[in-house]
C-alpha cells in the first residue's frame, strides 16, 4: 500500500501538481555510512513523519531528485528503523559512486518534503574476494562441471540457473567438500538448452563475493564412438525442419566427435572461431557439409591465412587391407576470382598435429578456380595405413587469398556407397533410383516403423541387385525409417547410408521439397477454369498445397491456361490424377515441359490450352503443377528440381460429362442465323435475364466474353470457323456451336 501512494504521488508530482507547504521535517538523516553493497543512513526516528514515507532515490549519474521514478529508489518508514534509528540501503555493486538522496511523502496532504541536491558517496570493495580457485565452467549435456579445487576462504558456492523469460530453473549450492577430484557437477538441466548462470560465494565470516554472469548452452547428448570401424560414412549432418539450417545435434556431433585443431589461433568467424564447422548447402538443398572459411569475420573481402584441422577417429584398421578413402571438395571464391585454396589429407597414427602434417599417406591439392560450389570427387588408396588404430584428417592452409573449403560424403572402405537419385514414397511402399556401379553387386535396405540400429538384426530387409528398384506391401499412410547400402561380395559392404531416415507412405501426395522459389522460379499466378489464384507467391521450401481450390473440367473439353513466373527459362507441367491412385503418372500429363520465358528475372507469361481426355474419370481428382529451372519437370513429380529452383503447386478438378442435348434444352436456347455471314446474331432463351457470353475457339481460347441485356450478339470480330458459345443466364448454363462462313 505504501508502495501504491509513493507511485500515485510520484504521478502527481510528475504533472507538476504537487507543492511544497506543510510536509517540512528537520532532515535528520544526513550521513550515509557506505558498505560493500549499499550504505547505512543514520538518523533518528522522528515523530512528526509518523504515518509518512521516507524516499531513497540513488544512481551511478547525477539526477534530479523527485523526478517520478527516474532512477531507482526504496521507501521506508518509521516502523521500518532498526532501534537506533537506522536504516541499511541494500543492493548496490561493491566498490561504485553512487549519488543519494532523501525526503519525505506526507500522504495526507499529497506533498512532498524540500528536496535537498543528491550526495555522493562511493560503496566499498567486497570484503569477500571473487574465487580464484574455481578455474572454469564446463557445460555437459545435462548441466555443467564446475572445474577447480578447494579454497579455506569460501564456506560455499553458489550458482543460480534462469532460463528464457529470466525465469529461474534452479539453483545449486555447494562446498570444497563437493569438490569430486576438482569437479563439482551440476546436473538436471536439458541438453542443447541456453541458459543464464549468476554465480557468487559465501566466504567463512559470510559476506559474499559480486554476481558473476554467464550466459552458456549445455552439450547435445551425444555419444561419440570410442574407436570407428570401416566402412565408414560421413555426410555431415541434415537440414532442420525449415530446410534452412543445421541441426544442432549435428553441429554439436561435429564438434564433440571430431578433434577440431586452429593451429594458426585465427579471428572468429560468423560466431564460430577460424576453424572447421558444419554449414547448410545452400547451392544444394538439403545437403550438409564440413567447411572452413579463410577470410576475416568483420570483413569478408579480407582474406586470412588459415591452418586449420578437423580430424576423425581413431579408426580400427587392424583387420583391414584394401583401404580407400574417398570424399568430395568445394572450393567458394568470394574474392577476386584468381585466388589460392589449398587443402590436403592426412592418415597418421595419432591426432598431434605435428604427426598429422608429416603423414606419408597424405594427398594435397591447391585449387585456383571456383567451383561455384559444385563437389567434386576424390579418393586416396589408404591401404599402406592399414593395421592399426589411424586418424584420418583434413587440413585447410596456405591460402593467402583464398576463401572457403568445403568437404562432404567421407567414406573409408572398398565398397562403394550406394548413389540414390530418386526416392518415391507411395501408397503401400517406395519406388527408388540410382546409379548402378560396377564394383557393387546388390544393394540392401533395411526398414522398420521404428528407430533402429543399422545391422543390429531390428529391422527387415530387402536386397536388390540393380536400379532402379521397389520395395512394396507397406502400411498405407505409415512412417517407416531406411537405412541403405552397398554390396559387394564375399562378406564386402559399403557403410550404412546415415542414420536411418524418416520416411511416410503416402495415404496422400508426395511433397517434392525442398525447392528455392526465392527468386521468382515457379508460379506468381495460376489461371485454369474457375481457379484464379493471381497471387500465390512462392510457396514455403517450393511447394503450395491449394487443394481446397477447384474448378468443374468437362470429359475432352479444351480449356485455357495461364501462368506467370518471375524468373525465366521455366519447364512448366501438369498432372491431373485421374485414376486417384496418389501417383502421378506419364499417361495422366495434361502439359508436357512447356518453356516460359529468358533464362534472367522478369514476368513472364504463359498462356495455353489443354486438353481433358473424353474418358477421363469422373469426379474430383488432384492437379498438380510443376515448374523447374533450367531442366524439364515432367520426369518426376515428386522429386525436387536437381538445380535447386522451382515450384510445384496443388488444386483440385472436378471432371464432369461433356453437355448433352439435354444440357442445352436447360434455357430453351436459339441462335440465328446459324451458320452466321453477319456482324451480329440474335440469341433468345425461355429463361429471362441477363445473358452472359463466352465464345470459345477450338483451340480452346476465349474469344469473347461479354454481358448482353437484350438478344443481339456482336460477332463482327470472329474470323470464319467454328466456335463454342457458352450462354449463363439466372446461374443455368447452356453451350451451342456456332459456325461463321
Amino acid at each position: 500500500m505504501k508502495q501504491f501512494y509513493f507511485l500515485t504521488f510520484l504521478t502527481f508530482l510528475f504533472f507538476g501538481q504537487s507543492t511544497f507547504g506543510q510536509c517540512e521535517w528537520d532532515n535528520n538523516f544526513t550521513n550515509f555510512i557506505p558498505t560493500s553493497d549499499g550504505a547505512i543512513l543514520v538518523g533518528d526516528p522522528n515523530p512528526q513523519v509518523d504515518g509518512n514515507i521516507y524516499v531513497v532515490e540513488y544512481s551511478t549519474e547525477p539526477f534530479t531528485p523527485g523526478n517520478a521514478g527516474s532512477v531507482p529508489f526504496v521507501t521506508f518508514t518509521n516502523d521500518d528503523l532498526a532501534a537506533d534509528g537506522q536504516y541499511e540501503l541494500t543492493g548496490l555493486e561493491p566498490g561504485t559512486l553512487y549519488y543519494i538522496t532523501i525526503f519525505i511523502v506526507c500522504i495526507n496532504e499529497q506533498e512532498l518534503s524540500p528536496l535537498q541536491n543528491p550526495v555522493n558517496f562511493v560503496t566499498l570493495d567486497s570484503a569477500c574476494p571473487d574465487p580464484e580457485n574455481l578455474v572454469s565452467f564446463d557445460p555437459t549435456p545435462d548441466g555443467f562441471d564446475v572445474i577447480g579445487s578447494p579454497s579455506e576462504l569460501y564456506s560455499s558456492y553458489t550458482v543460480e540457473v534462469y532460463g528464457t523469460n529470466n525465469v529461474l530453473i534452479q539453483i545449486y549450492t555447494f562446498t570444497n567438500d563437493d569438490l569430486v577430484d576438482g569437479v563439482y557437477s551440476a546436473t538436471g538441466l536439458d541438453p542443447l538448452t541456453l541458459y543464464t548462470s549468476v554465480f557468487y560465494a559465501t566466504c567463512t565470516d559470510g559476506s559474499t563475493t559480486g554476481n558473476q554472469e554467464n550466459s552458456f548452452e549445455t552439450l547435445a547428448n551425444i555419444d561419440c564412438p570410442e574407436v570407428y570401424y570401416a566402412p565408414y560414412y560421413n555426410d555431415f549432418g541434415s537440414m532442420n525442419e525449415n530446410g534452412d539450417n543445421v541441426s544442432a545435434v549435428d553441429i554439436a556431433t561435429f564438434e564433440q566427435c571430431n578433434t577440431l585443431i586452429d593451429a594458426d589461433e585465427g579471428v572468429p568467424v560468423n560466431l564460430n572461431s577460424d576453424r572447421w564447422g558444419v554449414f547448410a548447402d545452400f547451392n544444394n538443398p538439403g545437403n550438409v557439409f564440413a567447411i572452413s572459411f579463410a577470410v576475416d569475420a568483420n570483413d569478408f573481402q579480407t582474406p586470412t591465412n588459415p591452418d586449420q584441422l578437423f580430424v576423425m577417429g581413431p579408426f580400427d584398421f587392424t583387420n583391414e587391407s584394401n583401404l580407400e578413402l574417398s570424399w568430395k571438395y568445394s572450393y567458394y571464391d568470394g574474392l577476386s576470382g584468381n585466388n589460392e585454396d589449398t587443402y590436403s589429407v592426412y592418415v597418421s597414427e595419432t591426432s598431434d598435429y605435428d604427426e598429422i602434417i608429416s603423414s606419408t599417406v597424405s594427398y594435397s591439392e591447391t585449387i585456383t578456380a571456383a567451383t561455384d560450389g559444385e563437389f567434386l570427387p576424390r579418393s586416396l588408396d589408404i591401404s599402406e595405413a592399414a593395421g592399426g588404430l589411424r586418424y584420418i584428417s583434413f587440413r585447410h592452409h596456405d591460402s593467402p587469398n583464398g576463401f572457403v573449403i568445403g568437404i562432404d560424403d567421407v567414406t573409408v572402405g572398398s565398397c562403394p556407397m550406394p548413389q540414390i537419385n530418386f526416392w518415391q514414397m507411395g501408397d503401400n511402399g517406395v519406388q527408388f533410383g540410382g546409379i548402378n556401379n560396377d564394383q557393387i553387386l546388390a544393394y540392401q535396405i533395411e526398414y522398420s516403423t521404428s528407430e533402429f540400429v543399422p545391422g543390429d538384426g531390428s529391422a527387415n530387409v530387402f536386397e536388390f541387385d540393380s536400379f532402379p528398384g521397389s520395395l512394396d506391401g507397406l502400411e498405407t499412410d505409415t512412417q517407416y525409417y531406411f537405412a541403405i547400402r552397398s554390396v559387394c561380395g564375399e562378406g564386402s559392404y559399403s557403410a550404412w547410408e546415415g542414420d536411418p531416415d524418416a520416411w511416410s507412405t503416402t495415404g496422400g501426395y508426395c511433397e517434392p521439397v525442398p525447392n528455392d522459389c526465392s527468386f521468382g522460379d515457379g508460379f506468381l499466378s495460376f489461371e485454369l477454369g474457375d481457379i484464379s489464384n493471381l497471387n500465390s507467391g512462392c510457396s514455403p521450401q517450393g511447394y503450395g498445397d491449394y487443394s481446397n481450390l477447384s474448378t468443374d473440367l468437362e470429359q475432352g473439353g479444351i480449356y485455357e491456361f495461364n501462368m506467370t513466373t518471375g524468373w525465366g527459362n521455366q519447364f512448366v507441367s501438369i498432372w491431373i490424377d485421374f485414376n486417384d491412385d496418389n501417383v502421378f503418372s506419364g499417361d495422366e500429363l495434361i502439359l508436357v515441359d512447356e518453356l516460359v520465358g529468358d533464362d534472367a528475372p522478369g514476368n513472364y507469361p504463359l498462356v495455353t490450352n489443354v486438353t481433358i481426355p473424353s474418358d477421363a474419370a469422373l469426379g474430383e481428382h488432384r492437379l498438380r503443377a510443376k515448374s523447374s529451372y533450367a531442366e524439364n519437370s515432367s520426369s518426376n513429380p515428386c522429386q525436387p528440381a536437381s538445380s535447386g529452383y522451382g515450384e510445384t503447386e496443388d488444386y483440385t478438378v472436378n471432371i464432369v460429362e461433356a453437355l448433352s442435348t439435354s444440357d442445352f434444352n436447360i434455357l430453351n436456347l436459339r441462335i440465328f442465323p446459324n451458320p452466321a455471314d453477319t456482324d451480329f446474331v440474335t440469341i433468345t432463351s425461355s429463361v429471362s435475364g441477363d445473358k452472359s457470353i463466352e465464345v470459345l475457339d477450338m483451340n480452346g481460347r476465349k474469344v469473347i466474353s461479354t454481358v448482353i441485356t437484350d438478344d443481339k450478339l456482336d460477332i463482327s470480330s470472329l474470323e470464319t470457323g467454328f466456335y463454342m458459345t457458352k450462354v449463363t443466364i439466372d446461374g443455368k448454363t447452356s453451350t451451342s456451336k456456332l459456325i461463321i462462313e
